[in-house]
């Protein structure tokens, strides 16, 4: 039975959303549906209320996308970008999965100015690299694992935004590396049974992001903060454009001049100056990623996937390849790229070629298989774990189904060893009603409810059975006979019991505790009165007192009792 996998990129340009049907293997699928989500306004430049204007779009833009029913029916799979996620690469002599979590927190406190405690750790051992030259031992016998980490109020602000439209994801990785399932795809499509190294980049709107892999592991994963906005900015200034007006002429005639294509026009040649000082920084970033990777034994990169809006720029491919000398190809077809069948729903002016689908259908592609943990991060751990219907006891069914088990054999065992123990005891307890019938009248009597009759007959008939002439209430009553009206009081405890008495309360000032604790004194029954700590609180004075009772009818059990919270 297929299933259906909903791939999910909030972007600050649009928002994007994939429905991917994977079948019994990771790579039967098929897209069957595509959506994407402009936002209004792409300078937010300017707040409106408490929340800024981008945020209120994006919230507005997924609730469009939910009332049209692009949310129903699947397992939700997002990312965060490199502004609030980033991938480290770190090496341990061991492979042990306790030993590493003992450590990474000391590994990255050392290389991160931040608390370690306010982070989201997720992280994964990299497979062995056999092609490393055997020379190399010392690498060799390093193990290389790949950690994302979040803050945690980025992780939280993200969830927060996708409960605006009640979407709740099963995993949120890393952007730049959830791109790896979309370049494992590419790579048996277009280049099967190769173990080389490749590189995917999805060229977005504030943000670029990189990954370098092969067909079975992941080697890096980066982001470059530089995207199709600063192109935007550069068009601006040197065409002297507003925003809109330049954000039109990128999109209809982005060119780059390359060295079989040059500009025929200045305003070509401006064009290309933008948006070759745009993506410049990708280009070093891969380039020093690349040359990094090599010099750790790594094969060096024999292609590059350009994806994302910024791939549809004319000769963009060509200009990568003149830069890096690694041959480049823009996959921005999405029916290309994945199915040739699939429902497309693009922004009103918009055509179907849809590079800016490849993070969202490599997310649907990353969750076409469950319980997959090798090459891919989830940022959803700790507080923030996912926490779906029916998940816990499929991953416990079994072992949930044997405690049940053990349980029902416990409390069937419980309930007849206590009928048992039950009757036994009542037995005894008849037993022990009978000896006291006997010593209280001096015979056996063979009925316990008679002789509990005959008992009371003799109380009734008794003068005086030894009951106290006062009461807890009477002492109280004494205790406010005693104290004078015109004392201001406020009486918060008042314990009797034990043959002690307690007195916990509020008065106007100091000469006051003291006129209370002679009157204390006064009352009969009422010995050894002595003041506990008298502080002043605000307009107030709390005291504590304590004393003794000796009353002569009273025996050591029987004056008890507590008033509590009386004002007068």
């Amino acid at each position: 039975m297929a299933r259906r996998v909903i791939g999910l990129d909030v972007g600050t340009y649009s928002i994007k959303v994939t429905h991917l049907e994977s079948r019994n293997r990771a790579t039967d699928f098929e897209v069957v549906a595509y959506a994407e989500k402009l936002l209004s306004d792409f300078s937010f430049t300017e707040e409106e209320g408490s929340l800024p204007i981008q945020l209120q779009q994006q919230q507005a833009a997924l609730l469009a996308l939910k009332a049209e029913g692009f949310f129903e029916e699947g397992m939700i799979i997002s990312g965060l970008s490199g502004a609030d996620a980033q991938v480290r690469s770190l090496s341990v002599p061991f492979t042990n999965t306790k030993k590493i979590q003992a450590v990474l927190g000391g590994l990255l406190d050392a290389q991160l100015p931040l608390d370690i405690d306010d982070l989201v750790l997720s992280w994964f051992l990299q497979k062995p690299r056999p092609h490393l030259e055997k020379a190399n031992v010392e690498a060799q016998e390093q193990n290389q694992i790949l950690v994302a980490f979040a803050k945690k109020i980025s992780v939280d602000a993200y969830l927060k935004l996708l409960q605006v439209a009640k979407l709740n994801p099963r995993y949120i990785t890393h952007k730049a590396a959830g791109l790896f399932d979309l370049l494992q795809h590419l790579i048996r499509k277009k280049i099967p049974g190769s173990s080389k190294t490749f590189a995917i980049i999805d060229l977005g709107f504030h943000s670029s992001s990189i990954c370098v892999g092969s067909l079975d592991r992941i080697l890096s994963a980066r982001t470059v903060l530089r995207g199709g906005y600063d192109v935007t900015q550069n068009l601006m200034e040197k065409l002297r454009l507003s925003f809109p007006e330049a954000e039109k002429r990128k999109i209809e005639t982005g060119f780059i001049e390359t060295e079989t294509e040059k500009a025929k026009l200045l305003e070509q040649h401006l064009m290309s100056e933008a948006l070759k000082e745009s993506y410049l920084p990708v280009i070093r970033e891969l380039r020093q990623t690349v040359l990094a990777l090599q010099s750790q034994g790594q094969e060096e990169c024999t292609q590059i996937f350009l994806t994302g809006g910024g791939s549809k720029i004319k000769n963009l491919d060509q200009y990568f390849y003149e830069m890096l000398k690694i041959k480049t190809h823009a996959e921005n077809d999405l029916k290309v790229l994945v199915a040739p069948n699939i429902k497309i729903q693009c922004p009103e002016g918009h055509a179907p070629e849809k590079a800016e689908a490849a993070l969202a259908t490599s997310y649907a592609i990353s969750g076409s298989v469950s319980g997959k943990k090798q090459n891919h991060f989830d940022l959803r751990k700790g507080e923030f774990t996912w926490r779906g219907e029916l998940t816990f006891l499929r991953s416990r069914g079994r072992i949930l189904l044997l405690w049940g088990s053990i349980l029902l054999v416990l409390l069937l065992g419980y309930g007849f060893l206590k009928n048992s123990l039950t009757a036994k005891e009542a037995e005894n307890l008849k037993a022990d009603e009978m000896a006291a019938c006997e010593g209280v009248l001096g015979k056996k009597i063979d009925s316990g409810p008679r002789c509990l009759s005959m008992i009371k007959e003799q109380i009734l008939g008794q003068g005086d059975l030894g009951i106290p002439e006062k009461s807890a209430a009477d002492i109280y009553l004494e205790i406010s006979k005693a104290i004078s009206p015109q004392i201001q009081l406020k009486v918060t405890e008042l314990d009797i019991a034990d043959q002690k008495l307690r007195l916990n309360g509020e008065t106007s000032g100091f000469e006051a505790v003291d006129t209370i604790y002679a009157a204390l004194a006064k009352v009969p029954c009422v010995v050894n009165v002595e003041k506990g700590r008298a502080r002043q609180v605000l307009q107030a004075v709390h005291f504590q007192m304590t004393a003794d009772l000796k009353c002569q009818s009273f025996d050591d059990d029987e004056i008890k009792g507590t008033v509590k919270k009386r004002t007068r």
